[in-house]
């Protein structure tokens, strides 16, 4: 349901919650893409992704990781991303957009101080970002 910026003194990073493990992941990756933009990307375009992996945690890095990828091999400035389906491995987003240079400053999504937690509010996930 939202997304805070993480301090860190080397990378740049998120922390976000929302009241299921999707809504969690949208707003990681809404955080993801605010690092990403030269200025607001406008929603015209769409591009598909899905990932498989067994953990919630490698789910979240291996995502993300691969948003980014599309992002630079598309020139396509991400604005939202939304969960289509998820079943607890295997996950496909629609991440809305335009083609543009992003203005990418992110290297990598990191496993560092990462953190994939369901508890009584919802989920929260931490990520960090390599800059």
């Amino acid at each position: 349901m939202a997304f805070k910026i993480l301090e860190h003194t080397a990378d740049v990073g998120v922390i976000a919650t929302g009241k299921t493990y999707g809504q969690a992941l949208e707003e990681a990756a809404l955080g993801m893409f605010s690092f990403m933009g030269k200025g607001k990307a406008h929603e015209k375009e769409k591009l598909e992704i899905s990932v498989e992996r067994e953990r919630k945690d490698e789910l979240v890095v291996f995502l993300l990781s691969e948003i980014l990828a599309q992002c630079e091999a598309e020139s396509f400035a991400p604005a939202k991303m939304r969960v289509k389906e998820y079943d607890g491995t295997r996950i496909s987003v629609e991440v809305s957009g335009e083609r543009k240079t992003p203005g990418n400053i992110i290297k990598a999504v990191t496993f560092h101080m990462l953190e994939v937690n369901e508890g009584k509010e919802g989920w929260k996930i931490q990520v960090l970002f390599d800059i």
